[in-house]
């Protein structure tokens, strides 16, 4: 039969492979090498463009230093003649009456300036000033007001005047009448011939000349208008698309970088914060602005890549030489293997191939003949054989993907199935509350807690598939009385009363048919009987009565107490109920199960041990990366720090930032979170992090001092978070930090039932302010994160904040 396919001869196929494996390398190496030579590259940049950053901010502040000096010459004469017009101004009491002029006659750049309680300049030696109103500049007026308040001398740092934008230092002295504030302004561009080279001006110049990369330096004020003129001899001032930039940097005190392109160049815009020293007014806080060229870096990537064209040629040519040659080598064996093959081929299997090149092919050429024979003889055997094995594992694949096909429609058949039991379950206990318009979601939180209560006594796994189903349905019963009495509430007469103690058997009655209801309606019918044997509907005693029968009527009956109902007249709080169901252990409920609800709800166990959701466990760990990388990024963390984190939950946050610190100290009350963060550490060979299972509401018996304080989506839970607050004060080093996260004041739908939780969320301004009042200083706070929830189908944000102090 005759072979239609081309044939395309191996010799050039080595060629053809030899050439390409020969670019490959070629090309992988070089592209390596130019890659990590340019990312080399960008990393100079980048480090020269920071210890750039770090001589500017030196020189800057080496010159504004040198501005200090000056400045401080003028204190005493400044003071002097602020005490001799206020002694004049006594004596006449009239400013008038008053020769400013002959107190700056001898004196270069001295202007004085009376200010009057309505904030605006009343009388001066600058005419341009004159009449100026100072209530268009609230925080300038918050200045004043303090002037006046503390009744002091006070001299502040140099400052860009309103109207004529020149650098002059002031002092401000009220006098003693409280009528007018005495202001004196120097002009220190007059004295710059003092600081010769190390003034704003010099001193940016100097930068931009030695270093090629820097197109322009500038110092703003919180205005953006530089401490210095353009080169027209104007006021320079910041591009007005940039200053918004400015604000952010000033608001955030965080560097903010630009990238702008003009006439097809990049420039990289740097604005730093830079809070001048003794400032006290709206110069308090300036910024800084570097403009970064990337000339010099283009040039090196030019070169970068002509090198790289260069040695790419030169490689792979010299390769494709290699290759051919090597190729050539190779070949001559297969071209004499190739022969035989087509005379064995013809019939002629006498033939014998000669290859004398000491290595395989040799070997290949003496056994060939011997394989050909033996070849054809076991290729017979196999082709029976495979044929059997084709037919065999065809049938295996069949079976198997039949057997996988059943598995997956029974997985799917068991899952729906326990979905359409919990989903009818449901639906009748929603069928219940519908009818009591006081009990909406009582038997979600009867569940809530009957299942963390099961889990924490260690029940087995059926007991908490029938529990879960009991707790929800326990109230069935109710369809069989009245809706008037269910909702009458108050006041039932003998014969009502008795229609609602039968719900426990209705519910039994209509559910032990059903078959996978069969093992918890007898839950359902006891949950109303007591181990002193008085309940109803069967007076059943201890030992008679079902445990899951025991679990459900503690938690219907703290529910029932810690909720709106007709018949009482106001809610219990956490504290009061657990009262309530100690002094009913033995009598109306059994001992251990009460014991067990109280430790879950003091110690958090409802929400953290039993019931926690893969989505709540997902918000959890965005909250905590959201949490840490803000606090990272606002505190200066290093590894000579100490840490305590108060509430430390599943050490979600404390193990992010470990790692920083010398050690940190995780305080819980519950054990559980405690020993989940101990098998963390040993999981992790983690050794600076040491958990205490301690209640932080009692910090105070502490005998340890700490340089950081942490609490995340703890401080809701705590009831006195004035005391707390003052207890973080107490057990933080001076000028110790504290972080605290936690939830922006909410309805109430974060936590749908919960009465562990003491505050939903909390007004930022009101938690800024106690922590004032408790000593804290250099408050600040941001919005670091927002949860999403669904409730009643619509999806709700609940923002999360971390506010910032120092001790």
């Amino acid at each position: 039969m005759k072979n239609d396919k081309t044939f395309f001869p191996f010799k050039y196929k080595v060629i053809i492979y030899t050439l390409i494996l020969s670019f490959i390398v070629v090309s992988i190496f070089g592209i390596i090498q130019f890659f990590y030579t340019r990312n080399i590259l960008n990393e100079q940049n980048i480090n020269t463009q920071q210890i750039l950053e770090q001589k500017t901010i030196e020189s800057i502040k080496f010159a504004e230093g040198s501005y200090s000096i000056l400045e401080s010459s003028f204190e005493e004469n400044m003071k002097s003649i602020t005490t001799k017009i206020i002694e004049e101004y006594e004596k006449t009491k009239d400013i008038k009456k008053i020769n400013l002029n002959k107190y700056t006659e001898d004196l270069t750049g001295y202007d004085i300036y009376f200010i009057n309680n309505n904030n605006i300049i009343e009388y001066t030696t600058d005419k341009d000033d004159f009449g100026l109103n100072f209530n268009k500049f609230p925080n300038f007026i918050k200045i004043l007001d303090n002037i006046r308040y503390n009744k002091n001398f006070v001299s502040d740092r140099l400052n860009l005047t309103i109207v004529k934008n020149e650098v002059k230092k002031f002092s401000y002295q009220p006098t003693k009448d409280g009528k007018y504030i005495v202001e004196i302004g120097v002009n220190l561009n007059k004295y710059l011939y003092i600081l010769k080279d190390f003034n704003f001006d010099k001193v940016s110049k100097n930068i931009i000349h030695s270093n090629s990369i820097i197109t322009d330096v500038s110092l703003y004020d919180g205005t953006g208008k530089a401490y210095y003129n353009n080169e027209n001899g104007n006021n320079k001032v910041i591009r007005k698309d940039h200053l918004i930039y400015l604000k952010q940097s000033i608001d955030r005190m965080k560097k903010i970088n630009i990238i702008n392109t003009i006439n097809g160049k990049k420039y990289f815009y740097r604005y730093i914060p830079y809070v001048m020293e003794n400032a006290i007014g709206t110069n308090k806080v300036s910024v800084i602005e570097i403009i970064y060229n990337d000339n010099d870096l283009k040039d090196k990537l030019k070169k970068n890549l002509l090198i790289f064209i260069s040695v790419f040629t030169f490689s792979l040519v010299a390769a494709i030489l290699i290759g051919l040659f090597i190729s050539g080598i190779i070949y001559k064996p297969v071209t004499l293997l190739i022969d035989a093959m087509k005379k064995i081929n013809l019939g002629d299997f006498d033939h014998q191939p000669e290859i004398n090149t000491n290595d395989e092919f040799e070997l290949l050429a003496k056994n060939f003949n011997t394989m050909i024979s033996s070849l054809m003889k076991l290729i017979k055997e196999l082709l029976e054989k495979n044929e059997e094995i084709e037919k065999q594992k065809q049938e295996i694949k069949e079976l198997y993907i039949q057997t996988n096909i059943m598995n997956e429609e029974l997985k799917y058949y068991l899952n729906e199935t326990k979905k359409n039991y919990l989903d009818t379950v449901r639906a009748i206990a929603n069928s219940i509350e519908a009818m009591d318009k006081y009990t909406g979601g009582h038997c979600e939180r009867v569940t809530q807690f009957s299942i963390a209560i099961a889990k924490k006594m260690e029940l087995q796994h059926k007991e908490l598939l029938d529990i879960e189903f009991a707790s929800l349905l326990h109230d069935v019963g109710k369809i069989g009385v009245p809706i008037n009495v269910i909702n009458k509430g108050v006041n039932l007469t003998d014969h009502e009363f008795d229609l609602i103690k039968k719900h426990p058997q209705i519910g039994y009655d209509i559910l032990k048919h059903i078959a996978f209801l069969k093992d918890c309606s007898l839950a359902i019918l006891q949950h109303h009987e007591r181990v002193d044997g008085k309940g109803y509907p069967n007076n059943l005693k201890d030992g008679e009565i079902s445990i899951l029968a025991k679990i459900i009527a503690v938690a219907d009956s703290y529910d029932a107490m810690t909720s709106n109902r007709p018949y009482k007249n106001q809610i219990l709080t956490m504290e009061d109920a657990i009262d309530q169901l100690n002094k009913s252990k033995g009598i109306q409920f059994d001992e251990k199960v009460v014991d067990n609800f109280v430790e879950i709800l003091r110690n958090n166990y409802s929400l953290f041990d039993f019931s926690i959701s893969d989505q709540e466990l997902e918000n959890r760990n965005k909250i905590s990366d959201s949490v840490s990388i803000s606090i990272i990024n606002n505190i200066d963390i290093n590894n000579n720090m100490t840490a305590l984190e108060c509430g430390g939950g599943n050490g979600l946050l404390s193990l992010r930032l470990n790692k920083l610190l010398k050690n940190i100290k995780v305080i819980d009350s519950s054990k559980k979170m405690i020993d989940y963060i101990e098998n963390k550490k040993e999981q992790n060979n983690i050794k600076n992090t040491e958990t205490i299972l301690f209640d932080f509401k009692e910090l105070d018996v502490l005998n340890q001092k700490f340089d950081l304080v942490l609490s995340s989506m703890t401080l809701h839970f705590i009831k006195d978070v004035n005391k707390i607050i003052s207890d973080f004060y107490k057990i933080l080093n001076d000028n110790g930090k504290i972080a605290i996260a936690d939830l922006i004041k909410e309805d109430g739908d974060f936590y749908e039932s919960n009465a562990l939780v003491q505050a939903n969320g909390f007004e930022v301004n009101e938690l800024k302010n106690l922590l004032l009042q408790n000593g804290f200083k250099n408050i600040k706070n941001q919005i670091v994160h927002s949860i999403k929830k669904t409730k009643n189908n619509k999806e709700k944000n609940f923002d999360v904040f971390l506010i910032i102090g120092e001790k």
